[in-house]
């Protein structure tokens, strides 16, 4: 729920609830995401009765290789898929991003060692009602910096990303989300926030900044969370930290951890009609 509240004004996001079925649209036209059902053909049945009913066409996001495999034996043909390779999520095992374990990982250690002998002051904390107000204060900061050394295109996407960050930041406790910060003589340097999915094993991550120019923030914010999460929530097994949105940038540092597992989605558009 954070991440549809978080881009509620962005995305004109509508939500409905069904005969126990999760229906989300996006823009004023057929746009949505696969619905959340038990009997996902009625469900989906009922998107294309409101979509003649408005005149728009039916393009479903977000659909997973088990629900495009379920619409492809109740609607034979009647979709076009598309892959949607900046909508996949990064899943990563909890306990390999709290130790860093591994030959694969040893720049990242490299990064937390040179991080800690040159800020050997650094603390870690929760984020509360106390600190709140620094963490929005210094994602200003942040983002004032990418602004000046980041393409038009990344930029475009930051501003949304801005808002989002400062909307759920304002609604933290309501939202239900858990985050961690870092400080360095005392200055806030990185933060992250989420929130544990209702399946229980899964923490979502909503959102990670940190300052680009002091090697190993991004590491460190990383690490210390895994261990914060792992600790509060021991059912948690993986950390779930969303999609790249095709940014060169951001692809290149989740992968860089090596997920294990890249959940792939796809998005589907009818081609005609349904019965």
């Amino acid at each position: 729920f954070a991440s549809r509240y978080a881009g509620i004004d962005d995305y004109v996001t509508k939500i409905a609830l069904e005969d126990g079925s999760l229906f989300v649209s996006y823009g004023d036209g057929g746009s949505f995401l696969c619905p959340a059902a038990q009997d996902l053909r009625r469900a989906v049945l009922r998107l294309y009765d409101h979509t003649l009913e408005t005149g728009t066409g039916l393009t479903m996001y977000a659909v997973t290789e088990p629900l495009k495999a379920k619409l492809e034996r109740y609607f034979p043909g009647a979709f076009e898929f598309a892959p949607d390779r900046g909508g996949c999520d990064y899943l990563y095992d909890i306990d390999r991003l709290a130790s860093l374990a591994g030959r694969k990982l040893a720049k990242k250690r490299n990064h937390i060692k040179h991080f800690e002998t040159e800020h050997p002051d650094w603390t870690f904390e929760p984020i509360g009602r106390n600190n709140i107000d620094e963490c929005i204060s210094m994602d200003r900061q942040w983002y004032k910096y990418k602004l000046r050394h980041e393409t038009q295109e990344d930029v475009e996407s930051l501003m949304g990303d801005n808002t989002a960050l400062k909307r759920c930041l304002r609604a933290f406790s309501e939202l239900g989300l858990d985050g961690g910060l870092i400080r360095v003589r005392g200055e806030v340097v990185a933060f992250t926030a989420g929130s544990v999915l209702p399946c229980g094993d899964v923490f979502d991550v909503n959102f990670e900044k940190a300052f680009g120019n002091i090697d190993g923030a991004y590491t460190m914010i990383n690490r210390e969370f895994a261990r914060h999460i792992k600790e509060k929530y021991p059912n948690v097994r993986c950390m779930n930290r969303e999609d790249d949105l095709d940014i060169e940038g951001l692809r290149r540092s989740k992968l860089s951890y090596y997920p294990d597992l890249l959940l792939e989605k796809y998005t589907a558009v009818l081609k005609g009609e349904l019965s």
